[in-house]
């Protein structure tokens, strides 16, 4: 069964589906370890049900609630059925994609992406021989967030009132600030939407990443699958947003926390080095001077 293309929706229209969905559930809805109350199915992954992206980890926990038709979550070797009100708990580092049941059943599905104190909000929709459309997609910077990402890295299993009902209730929780934010934004938003605003949420996201791990670059691939551009073009978008390629923005952010981390005093250059993700330390004094104008040794006895 098809699901209709959404119409134009008031703001927050998919948050309040997901509270909605979130109010339904019970302990025996949640996906997520083995273990858990949700059973998997006997079905194994299978790639060519999959979302583009196939199966996939990120550092950062995320909770998947279905909003509307059939669809399935798939958690390493482990395939579970995903239907309104089932919810996806899915820790760091973990393989999973979401896919279709059945290729002719289509599905919705929104997603939350916690990084502390932010939150990427996505939307995914599924229609049978028209495939995925990212409907919406945004990031909310909200102290709820940090709260929502401590109780999902200290959820041992939700099969208890105890465990369950603080977990539903921090969801409930961000996704009530979320809606507040969304229903501002519309009330105070005019102008033309350019294609900088456009993939605002996607860019705003890579910029965070990029002001919080200097030792590797972003996955700069899987975020421009993610909205649908090639790498190239989101790039292109990052400069003109930020007046600097992600390469050339990396390379400050690296250069400033060196700098941050050589006035603090404690740590050798070699250790500041591989911290901003250097491995050789006299390749990063060479490149620590061109950007500053003096050594790391230098830096590190200016208090």
């Amino acid at each position: 069964m098809d699901i209709p293309a959404p119409t134009e929706k008031p703001a927050g229209h998919w948050l309040r589906e997901a509270m909605r969905c979130v109010l339904r559930a019970r302990p025996a809805n949640i996906i997520g370890r083995t273990g858990w109350p949700a059973q998997p199915m006997r079905a194994k992954p299978d790639p060519s049900h999959h979302y583009p992206l196939g199966l996939h980890s990120n550092n950062i926990p995320e909770v998947c609630i279905a909003l509307e038709g059939r669809a399935i979550l798939d958690i390493e070797d482990r395939r579970y059925a995903l239907r309104s009100p089932c919810i996806g708990v899915l820790e760091p580092g973990v393989r999973h994609s979401e896919g279709f049941a059945r290729r002719v059943s289509g599905y919705r599905v929104l997603w939350l992406m916690i990084s502390r104190p932010s939150v990427l909000v996505s939307v995914i929709h599924y229609r049978p021989r028209k495939g995925w459309d990212c409907i919406e997609q945004y990031v909310a910077q909200t102290p709820q967030g940090a709260a929502l990402f401590d109780r999902l890295r200290n959820m041992s299993s939700p099969t208890t009132p105890a465990q369950f009902e603080p977990f539903r209730a921090e969801v409930l929780a961000t996704l009530g600030v979320l809606l507040h934010q969304a229903v501002q934004r519309a009330a105070t938003s005019h102008g033309t939407v350019t294609a900088i605003n456009q993939h605002e949420a996607a860019l705003s996201h890579l910029r965070e990443q990029l002001d919080h791990q200097f030792d590797r670059l972003p996955n700069v691939t899987q975020l421009a699958e993610m909205i649908r551009v090639t790498p190239d073009y989101l790039d292109r978008l990052f400069r003109s947003w930020t007046g600097k390629s992600v390469h050339q923005y990396h390379h400050h952010r690296q250069m400033h926390e060196a700098m941050r981390l050589c006035k603090s005093g404690g740590l050798l250059v070699k250790e500041i080095a591989h911290q901003v993700g250097f491995n050789d330390p006299l390749y990063f004094s060479r490149a620590f001077h061109k950007f500053h104008g003096c050594s790391p040794n230098d830096a590190r006895g200016t208090r």
